[in-house]
Protein backbone atom coordinates (compact mmCIF):
# COMPACT_ATOMS: atom_id res chain seq x y z
CA UNK A 1 0.00 0.00 0.00
CA UNK A 2 2.93 2.46 0.38
CA UNK A 3 4.15 1.96 -2.62
CA UNK A 4 2.24 4.33 -4.68
CA UNK A 5 2.88 7.51 -2.20
CA UNK A 6 6.46 6.39 -2.64
CA UNK A 7 6.12 6.04 -6.11
CA UNK A 8 4.61 9.76 -5.91
CA UNK A 9 7.15 11.02 -3.68
CA UNK A 10 10.35 9.70 -6.01
CA UNK A 11 8.91 11.32 -9.00
CA UNK A 12 7.97 14.26 -7.19
CA UNK A 13 11.64 14.61 -5.81
CA UNK A 14 13.49 13.77 -9.13
CA UNK A 15 12.22 15.99 -11.46
CA UNK A 16 11.61 18.69 -9.20
CA UNK A 17 14.48 18.63 -6.41
CA UNK A 18 14.78 22.41 -5.57
CA UNK A 19 11.16 23.27 -5.23
CA UNK A 20 10.56 20.07 -2.80
CA UNK A 21 13.68 21.46 -0.89
CA UNK A 22 12.37 24.64 -0.67
CA UNK A 23 9.13 23.63 0.14
CA UNK A 24 10.51 21.71 3.31
CA UNK A 25 12.89 24.10 4.24
CA UNK A 26 9.96 27.04 4.67
CA UNK A 27 7.84 23.77 6.68
CA UNK A 28 11.12 23.18 8.87
CA UNK A 29 12.97 26.35 9.90
CA UNK A 30 12.29 29.39 11.35
CA UNK A 31 14.32 31.47 8.73
CA UNK A 32 14.22 30.11 5.51
CA UNK A 33 16.07 32.26 4.06
CA UNK A 34 19.24 32.41 6.28
CA UNK A 35 19.95 28.33 5.34
CA UNK A 36 22.97 27.94 3.18
CA UNK A 37 22.59 24.58 1.72
CA UNK A 38 25.66 22.49 0.65
CA UNK A 39 26.03 22.29 -2.84
CA UNK A 40 25.23 18.53 -2.98
CA UNK A 41 22.36 19.14 -1.42
CA UNK A 42 20.02 19.10 -4.81
CA UNK A 43 21.57 16.15 -6.40
CA UNK A 44 20.92 14.16 -3.20
CA UNK A 45 17.28 14.62 -2.82
CA UNK A 46 17.60 14.00 -7.06
CA UNK A 47 18.96 10.84 -6.50
CA UNK A 48 16.43 9.81 -3.35
CA UNK A 49 13.83 10.68 -5.41
CA UNK A 50 14.81 8.10 -8.39
CA UNK A 51 15.88 5.53 -6.24
CA UNK A 52 12.41 5.93 -3.79
CA UNK A 53 10.58 6.20 -7.73
CA UNK A 54 12.70 2.58 -8.72
CA UNK A 55 12.61 0.54 -5.48
CA UNK A 56 8.59 1.61 -5.58
CA UNK A 57 8.11 0.54 -9.23
CA UNK A 58 9.94 -2.57 -9.07
CA UNK A 59 9.28 -3.80 -5.85
CA UNK A 60 10.88 -6.94 -4.73
CA UNK A 61 14.00 -7.22 -2.42
CA UNK A 62 14.74 -3.58 -2.55
CA UNK A 63 11.51 -2.46 -2.00
CA UNK A 64 11.51 -4.66 1.21
CA UNK A 65 14.41 -3.42 2.14
CA UNK A 66 13.51 0.16 1.71
CA UNK A 67 10.67 -0.71 4.01
CA UNK A 68 12.81 -1.69 6.63
CA UNK A 69 15.44 1.23 6.72
CA UNK A 70 12.36 3.16 6.62
CA UNK A 71 10.94 1.79 9.91
CA UNK A 72 14.11 2.31 11.17
CA UNK A 73 14.65 5.48 10.43
CA UNK A 74 11.21 6.47 11.84
CA UNK A 75 11.75 4.95 15.08
CA UNK A 76 14.88 6.95 15.59
CA UNK A 77 12.36 10.20 14.24
CA UNK A 78 9.90 8.87 16.51
CA UNK A 79 11.82 9.32 19.52
CA UNK A 80 14.31 11.66 19.09
CA UNK A 81 12.58 14.25 16.81
CA UNK A 82 15.09 16.72 17.59
CA UNK A 83 18.00 15.18 17.19
CA UNK A 84 17.11 13.44 13.90
CA UNK A 85 16.17 17.20 12.52
CA UNK A 86 19.96 18.49 14.20
CA UNK A 87 21.33 15.77 12.42
CA UNK A 88 19.91 16.32 9.01
CA UNK A 89 20.77 20.04 9.56
CA UNK A 90 24.38 19.30 10.28
CA UNK A 91 24.55 16.96 7.05
CA UNK A 92 22.69 19.29 4.84
CA UNK A 93 23.48 22.73 5.26
CA UNK A 94 27.15 24.88 6.07
CA UNK A 95 25.65 27.06 8.63
CA UNK A 96 23.49 24.67 11.35
CA UNK A 97 23.99 26.58 14.21
CA UNK A 98 22.12 29.67 12.77
CA UNK A 99 19.67 27.46 11.72
CA UNK A 100 16.17 26.77 14.29
CA UNK A 101 13.59 24.42 13.29
CA UNK A 102 10.17 25.62 14.01
CA UNK A 103 8.20 23.44 16.61
CA UNK A 104 5.63 22.39 14.44
CA UNK A 105 7.90 20.45 12.14
CA UNK A 106 9.33 18.65 15.23
CA UNK A 107 5.80 17.41 15.76
CA UNK A 108 5.43 16.15 12.10
CA UNK A 109 8.87 14.82 12.21
CA UNK A 110 8.05 12.88 15.23
CA UNK A 111 4.55 11.85 13.28
CA UNK A 112 6.10 10.97 10.13
CA UNK A 113 8.01 8.59 12.55
CA UNK A 114 5.80 6.88 13.69
CA UNK A 115 3.85 6.33 10.54
CA UNK A 116 6.72 4.92 8.99
CA UNK A 117 7.32 2.53 11.96
CA UNK A 118 3.90 1.45 11.38
CA UNK A 119 4.29 1.09 7.35
CA UNK A 120 7.23 -0.80 7.64
CA UNK A 121 4.83 -3.24 10.65
CA UNK A 122 2.13 -3.73 8.55
CA UNK A 123 4.10 -4.79 5.30
CA UNK A 124 6.46 -7.51 7.72
CA UNK A 125 2.82 -8.48 8.93
CA UNK A 126 1.63 -9.22 5.29
CA UNK A 127 4.71 -10.72 4.33
CA UNK A 128 4.86 -13.19 7.37
CA UNK A 129 1.10 -13.88 6.50
CA UNK A 130 2.02 -14.92 2.70
CA UNK A 131 5.10 -17.16 3.64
Amino acid sequence: MARTPLLALGILEALFPAQITDWYENLAYEDADALVRKEWLLSVVRTEGVVLGLLSLLGGRGYVWLLNLMGFVGAIAACFPRQYVGFATKLAYENPEEIESTDQFLRMVRGLGVLYVLTCLKAWNRRRGAE
